[in-house]
């Protein structure tokens, strides 16, 4: 853990402070380290909350690989401290310390895969639910 230490930035973020904005350049994964955070999205003027996450949990993973922009806002529930790793952190990393580097993205490929698939399953029940509804409906 030490090692990775010269690629990482802690970040402290009050309670109800913004950690990222949706449509924001992205460039950074971020991991909890202290208090929580939550992922919406406003529909119709009405928050939606896409995720809650905890000590150990991470988001951004898309922007670090590609530097899109965001897709949600990351809200602080409660005071936090998050860890911080840059795409430029992670090209550096890649150039001084790729035994280092490897882990790392594999940890962070598996993360992106579960979340597809908890994407997919989401999508299918909504499928289902509107199949369902209506045919209720008829």
């Amino acid at each position: 853990l030490a090692s990775l230490l010269p690629y990482l930035e802690a970040v402290k973020i009050p309670q109800f402070g913004t950690v990222v904005n949706k449509g924001d350049h992205g460039d950074a994964l971020f991991m909890v380290l202290e208090g929580e955070v939550r992922a919406r999205v406003m529909i119709d003027n009405r928050e939606t909350t896409l995720s809650t996450m905890g000590v150990g949990e991470c988001f951004g993973e898309l922007a670090i690989v590609d530097q899109g922009p965001r897709s949600a806002d990351v809200i602080a529930n409660q005071p936090s401290v998050l860890i911080k790793v840059s795409e430029g952190a992670l090209r550096k990393m890649f150039a001084e310390a790729p035994a280092l580097a490897a882990p790392f993205m594999f940890a962070l490929t598996r993360v992106i895969a579960q979340r597809v698939r908890v994407t997919t399953k989401r999508y299918e029940d909504s499928i289902h639910f509107a199949r369902t509804a209506g045919v209720a409906e008829k």
